[in-house]
């Protein structure tokens, strides 16, 4: 079989079941999956056992609920949570270094870990003491106060059980979905085959260079026509990778964006690239985001995909129309699926991103976001909103935080506002005389001299004024903007 045939169906494999993990088949996830089939076995006094197979081990403790019919298994590596009658998984809480579990007499779940001490009630996790660390057994008497075991000592928090309503909650994170896992998976698979089929092409065209009196080497010319050929077969694989790419982003030539007056702007620097927008309708409001990835071209091109499929199964699967909340989510999705969590991460990447939602029902635009900021012009000024100062994935925690929540700025909808989404990659292009980069504040005054004009008439002024500033000096990164108007509040069909 040729490497061109391998590639074709290796493609094809990869489409069809990206569609399935998308939209096709029901995917089995962790509150419908049992676990693995027992083991019985017996002893010589014909004593019988059962042993289950968890998927996160070591298992350190395990706390029964009769009441609930629930069972609670710690691990070191999160809480899995079982129906005690079926044993199926309901959710997993991933709490990392789990000791012990006890059950307080008003029905809470505690959870003592070398972080501090936990408490689950309905389904919702709360951190109550931040102090105590390195737990290592505990129990409840009857008044309510918690005996600690810890590397401290013997510690006894007395009535704690009804003192701590007033601590934030924090929803409970569920670990990434087979979906997720199984589509990343898809990705790594076709990259690998281009990158294996691309090697093989160029190997067998390419034949040991002929030294020459001048130390040069020569090319007969059928090499370089095999070399030519090797050439556009591996450039024929990144145009139909990018074909994949360009079918999670629509509209790309700068058609209506559900909207009566919009524009969307997408220039990859290379055929791929690493940013990428997001526009969604629904009866209540529309979502729409720009995502300014890690670096661009095929890794840049790889965290899209991720970053795309972790914002489908947030809003659409989840149905999470909050913005700050969505980054969030984000967030753990993009850590944990490049085990950034731990210590074993090998992967710095992430992105950034600024994330919208319109609401049809308030007449308001919220807005959040990570690294990146919103602009928006009503009567002829310039108003700019910050994103916070995290982003999204990395493993370094200073730069994004798994546990950090984002922040919504709520904007109510006037007549003729504008609002304008950009990455990083415009306002960055060098150019100009003196090989200055464009900058936020040439890029804001154009927004304003340009506000007036039609949608169309703004994506060609803005397109005409980069080409012109850019000259022919080489496009520093991917450039992605999206322009609106305030009207969309009235649109709902």
């Amino acid at each position: 079989m040729t490497p061109q045939r391998i590639l074709k169906l290796t493609i094809g494999f990869f489409i069809c079941l990206t569609l399935i993990a998308f939209d096709g088949i029901k995917m089995i996830s962790y509150a419908d999956q049992p676990l693995l089939e027992p083991q019985l076995t017996s002893d010589a006094n014909q004593s019988e056992s059962v042993t289950y197979n968890i998927p996160l081990k070591p298992i350190t403790c395990v706390l029964t609920d009769e009441q609930n019919n629930r069972l609670y298994i710690g691990t070191t590596k999160g809480l899995i949570v079982l129906d005690r009658l079926t044993h199926k998984r309901l959710f997993v809480i991933p709490l990392i270094g789990i000791q012990c579990i006890a059950q307080a007499p008003n029905g809470k779940i505690l959870i003592g870990t070398t972080q501090g001490l936990f408490s689950m009630n309905h389904g919702k996790v709360m951190h109550i003491k931040q102090h105590v660390t390195n737990i290592t057994s505990m129990c409840v008497d009857n008044d309510g106060g918690v005996w600690l075991g810890s590397h401290d000592g013997l510690i006894h928090l007395s009535d704690m059980i009804q003192t701590d309503q007033n601590i934030p909650e924090q929803q409970v994170t569920r670990c990434p979905s087979i979906k997720v896992v199984l589509f990343i998976i898809l990705i790594i698979i076709l990259i690998v085959t281009l990158i294996v089929i691309g090697m093989v092409i160029i190997r067998k065209a390419i034949k040991p260079p002929v030294p020459a009196k001048k130390s040069l080497t020569v090319f007969s010319t059928d090499d370089t026509k095999k070399l030519l050929e090797a050439n556009k077969k591996l450039m024929d694989s990144i145009q139909y990778a990018t074909a994949i790419q360009k079918s999670l982003l629509p509209n790309l030539g700068g058609d209506k964006l559900y909207l009566p007056s919009s524009f969307v702007i997408w220039m990859p620097k290379d055929i791929v690239g690493g940013d990428m927008f997001l526009k969604e309708k629904f009866d209540h409001g529309l979502i729409f985001a720009v995502i300014d990835c890690t670096g661009h071209g095929v890794p840049g091109a790889f965290m899209t995909m991720i970053a795309a499929s972790g914002l489908r199964r947030i809003i659409k699967d989840d149905s999470c129309f909050d913005p700050a909340e969505i980054l969030k989510r984000l967030n753990v999705i993009i850590k944990t699926t490049l085990h950034q969590d731990t210590d074993e991460a090998i992967s710095d990447d992430g992105l950034d991103a600024a994330l919208c939602f319109v609401s049809f029902k308030d007449k308001t635009l919220t807005f959040a976001g990570a690294n990146l900021q919103l602009a928006y012009i009503s009567q002829k000024k310039v108003t700019v909103l910050k994103g916070d100062k995290q982003s999204i994935g990395y493993k370094n925690s200073k730069k994004s935080d798994i546990n950090f929540t984002f922040s919504n700025r709520v904007i109510p909808l006037k007549k003729g506002m504008t609002f304008y989404l950009a990455t990083d990659g415009y306002y960055d292009q060098v150019g100009g005389e003196k090989g200055f980069s464009f900058g936020r504040k040439r890029f804001y005054a154009l927004m304003k001299k340009i506000s007036t004009e039609s949608f169309e008439r703004q994506r060609e002024i803005l397109l005409e004024e980069f080409h012109a500033y850019k000259n022919d000096r080489e496009m520093q990164d991917d450039v992605t903007v999206i322009g609106f108007s305030s009207d969309v509040v009235d649109i709902k069909t």
